[in-house]
């Protein structure tokens, strides 16, 4: 025996395949093109008051993880705008290196010098 809907069959199947399509889209929309939301406005607005500088790795060291999660934490020296000799760690996500003695750019907040975020991440923040 035959299955055949007919014409009817056929519109619930185009109406079925648009509206998965119409999903996509908005969904898309929402992901890629859709304005900063509230909260991605105020973290950039707080960045956009971080001074950039360049900081020294002078020293690294296991987090302590093993695995999934392992990772290395790096201390960090810098000078604020005052002059003031800065060290603070941070994890190596991000860093273009980690090795001891590298270069590196950060951007710290100025009224709060333990928040730092490296450049890549206030570059892939402040880019969008």
């Amino acid at each position: 025996m035959e299955n055949n809907n007919g014409p009817q069959g056929n519109v619930a199947k185009i109406i079925f395949v648009a509206l998965i399509v119409i999903f996509a889209a908005v969904v898309g929309y929402f992901k890629f093109l859709a304005p900063d939301s509230e909260s991605e406005k105020q973290i950039k607005e707080t960045y956009s008051t971080y001074i950039k500088t360049e900081a020294e790795i002078v020293s690294t060291e296991s987090n302590g993880r093993v695995g999934k999660g392992s990772g290395t934490i790096l201390t960090l020296q810098f000078k604020d705008q005052k002059g003031n000799l800065l060290t603070k760690t941070d994890d190596d996500n991000g860093y273009p290196s980690t090795e001891k003695g590298s270069k590196v750019t950060i951007y710290y907040n100025p009224e709060n010098p333990n928040e730092l975020i490296n450049e890549h991440y206030y570059n892939e923040i402040m880019d969008k």
